[in-house]
């Protein structure tokens, strides 16, 4: 059963902080005290004697009667959510807490209005931040997991691909060192104990890990600390070097090869820049009249090249560096070391080498009775 209320102009009615109200059966209002007018905008003789209802936005109408159905069963309230529409429009969120009581004019409900406006839109901005960072995360291109120091708590499908895992799900609860590879073990325990104990953000290197089948992969990763539920854990992203080290051992290979077919070419064969001489090969240093392993690089292909045949040489680099591919052979004059003429037949060609657009230009010897 209800208790009888006191009256209800008590002091601490009067001259509480926070807006006060009292509503009848059919929910209508019968007191409020100054802060509640301050709060609403309503003087008290535009308020006591209305609907409850003229002060709910029309869309949350709804969220006003269930509420008051639950008081009316329950007998209190204890921090239900509602909105409240003040006299100037503006729609506020508020915490209800009240409790029915029987008076001698009926059942009448006294209740506490907090407004909530300000953290209510707090928590909805760190909702709409964690959906946004969930998806960023989740959707990410590149691997990323957060760790505890020792164990992964959450990570992407990236990261799970990566890592040889049938999902994200999976990873979860994995061991960090057991998917690092023990090259890289010292290396990410100092990193993980730093970052445990300080705000530092480990810089971008590459780390070897283990993948489920026990295949070795190679990432490059940086990371930092985060707080997660109020504990500390660590953020790591990385990128897949795999494709890349691949690529680039291929185009070792690949180098290694071209070297090996350059160095034993009977012709000789120079690589340059259009103006400056990057390495030429034992043939042509012999053409020059250089000794085996001298160092051309750097040497000026004017320097080479006789006075008669430069315009021709120049105007033919210059269509190349135009975007033509290739330069049919051409007999030019050139010096060599000692500064004595021999005549050669010279093709040039666009190579890329460490993605740099160079030249390769290959000179073959002309018999002795046209040198000069």
């Amino acid at each position: 059963a209800h208790s009888v209320v006191p009256e209800r102009r008590s002091m601490s009615w009067d001259d509480a902080p926070l807006p006060y109200q009292s509503l009848d059966a059919d929910a209508c209002i019968v007191d409020v005290n100054a802060p509640w007018v301050e709060f609403s905008g309503y003087a008290p003789d535009e308020a006591i004697g209305r609907p409850y209802r003229d002060f709910v936005p029309e869309q949350y109408l709804h969220v006003f009667e269930e509420t008051f159905r639950i008081f009316a069963e329950d007998g209190e309230l204890s921090g239900r959510d509602c909105y409240f529409l003040r006299k100037d429009g503006a729609i506020r969120r508020v915490l209800i807490f009240g409790r029915m009581i029987e008076t001698a004019e009926g059942v009448v409900s006294h209740c506490m209005v907090v407004d909530v406006t300000a953290s209510r839109e707090i928590e909805q901005e760190l909702v709409d931040s964690e959906t946004r960072y969930r998806s960023l995360f989740e959707l990410a291109p590149n691997p990323i997991v957060v760790h505890d120091g020792r164990e992964i708590v959450i990570a992407n499908d990236a990261a799970a691909s990566f890592l040889g895992y049938a999902n994200a799900s999976e990873l979860a609860g994995v061991k960090v060192e057991g998917l690092v590879h023990p090259d890289s073990q010292p290396l990410v325990a100092e990193r993980v104990g730093r970052m445990m104990t300080e705000d530092w953000v480990a810089p971008l290197t590459v780390e070897k890990f283990i993948r489920k089948d026990g295949s070795a992969v190679y990432g490059e990763t940086i990371a930092s600390p985060v707080t997660v539920g109020g504990r500390r854990m660590i953020h790591v992203a990385a990128i897949d070097l795999t494709k890349r080290r691949a690529a680039e051992k291929a185009l070792e290979e690949s180098e290694d090869r071209f070297r090996q077919l350059f160095d034993a070419a009977p012709d000789g064969v120079v690589v340059h820049d259009g103006a400056s001489v990057r390495f030429a090969n034992p043939a042509a240093l012999a053409y020059f009249g250089l000794p085996e392993g001298f160092e051309i690089g750097g040497s000026k292909i004017a320097d080479f090249i006789h006075p008669d045949s430069l315009p021709e040489v120049v105007r033919r680099l210059d269509q190349l560096r135009e975007g033509a591919a290739a330069m049919p052979p051409l007999e030019i004059r050139l010096f060599r070391r000692d500064h004595s003429l021999w005549e050669a037949e010279a093709s040039s060609t666009i190579v890329v080498l460490g993605g740099e657009r160079l030249v390769q230009t290959t000179f073959r010897y002309l018999s002795e009775r046209r040198r000069f």
